[in-house]
């Protein structure tokens, strides 16, 4: 949600300034968040709440209060993060408000991944479905032909973050348009039009 909510903010914000500015039209007065903060807290290497997971679920005797230990000491002045010492959870501010989570089960379903044997037999399926949900990634355009080694053992997240990298790829080769929605009054009732809301 967070990335599609950045490629939102580019096109609608960002574009759109820019498309003023090229036209000599005054630009209004316009603050957004922008969640780029938010993106690395939880997938830039090294730190990131992915590769921080992904590291810990490789050390000998790694575990999750290791990684919640990790996480929090470095990302501790990051204003997108809510923690207090000696909590067993972590709040992260998003951008839709803040959402609490409990990492204790985290590296478990991180590593909660196929065997090698069965991701292969699903790739030489004869139901189309089948053979595209399980195809090895190819790396996306933006990524200059690099794709980290994807194979049957990735991880869960890193598996997530390649995919994701991959509709964001997608997404930004199109040219999106939205459709903006007008709530006209708080009763939801037809006809009846509340010019707070509607100017």
């Amino acid at each position: 949600n967070e990335a599609l909510q950045k490629h939102f903010n580019t096109n609608i914000f960002e574009m759109e300034m820019t498309i003023y500015t090229a036209e000599d039209i005054i630009i209004p007065d316009l603050s957004y968040k922008d969640n780029e903060d938010i993106l690395d807290l939880v997938m830039k290497k090294p730190k990131g709440l992915i590769p921080l997971l992904d590291e810990e679920g490789q050390v000998p005797r790694g575990s999750w209060e290791g990684f919640l230990r990790k996480f929090t000491t470095h990302h501790v002045k990051s204003p997108r993060l809510k923690y207090r010492q000696g909590l067993q959870t972590f709040t992260i501010v998003h951008y839709a408000g803040d959402v609490t989570y409990d990492p204790s089960l985290f590296i478990i379903k991180n590593k909660d991944t196929l065997s090698a044997d069965l991701s292969e037999a699903m790739r030489l399926s004869t139901v189309l479905l089948i053979k595209e949900l399980f195809e090895e990634p190819v790396a996306p355009p933006s990524s200059g032909g690099r794709v980290s080694s994807v194979s049957a053992k990735q991880t869960v997240g890193t598996n997530f973050r390649v995919q994701l990298d991959h509709l964001i790829a997608n997404l930004n080769t199109t040219s999106p348009k939205y459709i903006r929605c007008v709530k006209p009054n708080a009763e939801k009732k037809p006809h009846l039009f509340d010019s707070a809301l509607t100017n």
